[in-house]
């Protein structure tokens, strides 16, 4: 067995300030390695998307349609009218409706993004726990199963959170791609 510490510089940081584990053998080829380890980085990226889409959807509910994005009290004044459900709180982005789930289903969104965010965090390292592409996959599972609880009607096609959790990111333009050759340090522990 053979722990391997991946450490990256974020875009807009000047230092290594974020990084995981992988565990491997002597006896994995270095190509299959690399795209295991590039894997996990793009799980770990994805599962950030995931995170802030499903905080704002437990927060503020499904995202506008981009045509209608606008805060809400700007949308009164000039005599739009505004959707406002019983839980309704104004997105002050005004990206989404402002009506979330009910409490309790914001309390399982929030419960299974939680439990995403710390199975990646890069307190793992200091843990000494080793990433797998499974445990992430579960981990996005279940965030995905609370979203299908809280909106069983479905998300908007255009919603940031069905984008993120049905794999669709790539439609979306993205400014930085990971490249495995640059601002990347190994270390191998064995």
């Amino acid at each position: 067995m053979v722990l391997i510490s991946l450490k990256s510089v974020l875009p807009g940081a000047q230092s290594a300030n974020d990084g995981f584990l992988f565990e491997t053998t002597t006896s994995t080829p270095v190509d299959e390695l690399i795209d295991s380890l590039v894997e996990i980085h793009n799980a770990r990226l994805r599962s950030c998307l995931i995170a802030d889409a499903v905080k704002g959807l437990a927060m503020y509910g499904v995202m506008k349609r981009p045509e209608d994005v606008g805060t809400d009290h700007v949308k009164e004044i000039t005599g739009g009218n505004v959707e406002r459900g019983d839980n309704y709180v104004e997105d002050p982005s005004g990206l989404r409706t402002g009506n979330p789930p009910d409490e309790k289903m914001a309390e399982i969104l929030n419960r299974e993004v939680r439990a995403l965010e710390e199975y990646i965090h890069k307190n793992q390292v200091q843990n000494q726990v080793a990433l797998t592409l499974p445990e992430i996959t579960e981990k996005i599972n279940n965030v995905r199963g609370a979203v299908t609880m809280a909106y069983p009607m479905g998300l908007p096609e255009w919603d940031l959170a069905h984008l993120a959790l049905d794999g669709s990111v790539d439609k979306l333009k993205v400014k930085h791609q990971f490249n495995p050759l640059q601002n990347i340090s190994l270390i191998v522990i064995l």
